[in-house]
């Protein structure tokens, strides 16, 4: 059964990038992706089945990386959030306990986000 998987990123390049490496890693991940904090919304709120949430925090003038995390786990308690931006210290204290996982993409590029999902598979599978 494959994990449903939602990547919520706002730059295209990036988001298609982290799309293919994950299709790639392992054939257990079906991958779903939204270009803002809406689309990721509407997305989880008609897909029940989706796990993982792979976000970044900002995505300017296509929503708050934070109220997206928040919402999701309001919609869905058991999904599983990674953050995955450049600016991982200004997650508030609260929604990092709503986290799996944080990582920064400008010390670890896809090697850090590539490590917390392979932690998340092995965790969950």
């Amino acid at each position: 059964m494959k994990i449903e998987t939602l990547i919520a990123e706002d730059d295209e390049t990036l988001r298609r990038q982290i799309a293919s490496y994950l299709e790639g890693l392992s054939d257990s991940l079906k991958i779903q992706t939204a270009d803002s904090t809406p689309s990721a919304l509407a997305i989880l709120k008609t897909s029940s089945n989706i796990r993982l949430l792979i976000t970044d925090l900002r995505m300017p003038r296509r929503g708050d990386g934070e109220a997206l995390i928040k919402e999701a786990k309001n919609l869905n308690p058991d999904l599983h959030v990674i953050v995955f931006s450049s600016s991982p210290e200004d997650l508030s204290r609260e929604t990092r306990t709503l986290c799996f996982a944080i990582t920064s993409k400008i010390d670890d590029r896809l090697e850090g986000l590539v490590s917390k999902i392979q932690d998340f598979l092995v965790a969950y599978s």
